[in-house]
């Protein structure tokens, strides 16, 4: 089963930013899923806004190629998996580093990992 499919079926309300303005299954998941990438696939954290809010997605080496990939990308009418080369998925978007995730999006992120069935390991032991 695929990452994307294992977090879809945990996606719920308590995993999900609140007040978040995308529409669709993953809406306010990003951040969390984001950090849960992270863990599994090293890489980096990446940012954009779209729509006037935070969205946050990975950058993976994969081979010799440095791609973005956003696991939550039907919250905001695109496909829910996107793969893209770097830098071009999304416009205006910067590195983030894991300090930049807050103890809030930390929680909902290993939250959304148990019940996906994903193990998570620096989450559990950074914070």
């Amino acid at each position: 089963m695929s990452l994307r499919a294992s977090l879809e079926k945990a996606f719920s309300p308590d995993t999900a930013m609140s007040h978040s303005l995308g529409t669709g299954l993953s809406a306010g998941q990003c951040a969390a899923t984001a950090a849960i990438v992270f863990d599994r696939l090293g890489g980096s954290l990446v940012s954009t806004t779209i729509e006037n809010e935070s969205h946050w997605f990975n950058r993976i080496q994969v081979g010799d190629a440095v791609v973005d990939v956003d696991l939550t990308g039907d919250q905001f009418g695109r496909p829910a998996v996107q793969i893209s080369m770097e830098g071009t998925l999304y416009s205006g978007t910067r590195i983030r580093e894991v300090e930049n995730l807050n103890n809030e999006t930390i929680q909902r992120a290993i939250k959304l990992a148990s019940r996906a069935g994903i193990q998570v390991s620096y989450m559990k032991q950074e914070r």
